[in-house]
């Protein structure tokens, strides 16, 4: 059994020990996670660094730039438009910061509904009692029919130089490219034969040898930014001033307080996550698979290989009567 979350974590803890421009990393605040939803397709993402402390270039959006106004805006000529506070550069600079959303007439930019305040706060990760300040999602199995150790060192350079819950501010691109083959190059030439071998398997190179992968699983309806109610910090009318300069608030304007406007994160999403209670979920060729509750229980009393080494070589004969189906 190779619980691949883990030997993520052990695999991040020794580059980081061998390669000075990754050496300001700290494993113990960076949560290692599989998607929510399995990903079977071979293009697409491979895992993303998300961070936890918000801020223009930390957690994430689920709104666009851009958005027709809903339908139901009786009474409202002309073409409309939505904006949300992520548009303006100087508001997203402050995370956690209170920010609405407009609702306005094209041609003369004209504000006629806002939403109510809010403020948008990462979601808090725990592993072994301390807050992350980073989270790396694997998107399963997808990651492994491409070489993963490449992925991995990829999303580390996005680790902020200061560790500090934000990412570091180097785009895509030929010098970002450069640095991760930079990075990989030297650690191979440090790390042991089998480590190196097993972090650059891919998903058929690890079952053809034996394994069984699993990962650890967050929540189906994770997700790393959430929006919660604020206080007002002034009126309407100065907000749009400072965030939209551009518009004016109309002398009847609406406060749009239905639930989708809103834009507040629905109460089944979870704000605090426990990394140690994520499920166990076993992946193959196929998908996703629930794990047969013995071999959970097992692993979950402290069965687990302990570092790289353990890891990288044999699967232990006792774990393989946990596949037994008398124990599911």
């Amino acid at each position: 059994m190779l619980i691949y979350t883990d030997f993520v974590i052990a695999l991040i803890r020794d580059i980081a020990s061998r390669v000075d421009g990754l050496a300001h990393i700290d494993v113990r605040r960076v949560a290692v996670a599989a998607a929510p939803r399995w990903a079977g397709r071979t293009w697409g993402n491979l895992a993303t660094c998300i961070a936890l402390r918000g801020g223009p270039t930390g957690g994430g959006s689920d709104e666009s730039e851009s958005e027709r106004a809903p339908d139901g805006s009786e009474g409202l000529a002309g073409p409309e438009g939505r904006l949300s506070p992520t548009d303006s550069h100087e508001h997203a600079e402050t995370p956690g910061a209170a920010e609405f959303s407009i609702w306005f007439r094209g041609r003369s930019k004209k504000v006629i509904e806002v939403s109510p305040w809010r403020r948008r706060v990462p979601v808090r990760i725990e592993s072994d009692g301390e807050p992350c300040l980073y989270l790396i999602l694997l998107r399963l199995p997808r990651l492994l029919e491409h070489n993963p150790l490449e992925t991995i060192v990829h999303e580390m350079l996005h680790i902020g130089e200061n560790f500090d819950g934000h990412l570091r501010p180097l785009r895509h691109g030929r010098q970002f490219d450069w640095l991760v083959h930079q990075y990989v190059r030297q650690w191979l030439a440090q790390a042991d034969t089998q480590t190196a071998e097993l972090a650059q398997m891919k998903l058929d190179e690890l079952l053809a040898r034996g394994d069984t992968i699993a990962a650890r699983r967050l929540p189906a309806r994770f997700r790393p930014v959430i929006s919660i109610p604020a206080v007002a910090p002034y009126s309407y009318e100065e907000g749009v001033a400072r965030h939209y300069p551009a518009y004016r608030l109309a002398r009847t304007y609406r406060i749009n307080k239905g639930a989708k406007a809103s834009g507040f994160t629905p109460r089944e999403v979870p704000r605090t996550i426990i990394l140690d209670d994520c499920p166990l979920r076993l992946y193959d060729a196929k998908g996703s698979h629930a794990m047969p509750r013995a071999m959970e229980r097992y692993f979950r009393q402290g069965a687990r290989p302990a570092g790289l080494a353990a890891m990288a070589g044999a699967e232990p004969p006792e774990q393989l009567s946990l596949l037994s189906p008398d124990n599911v």
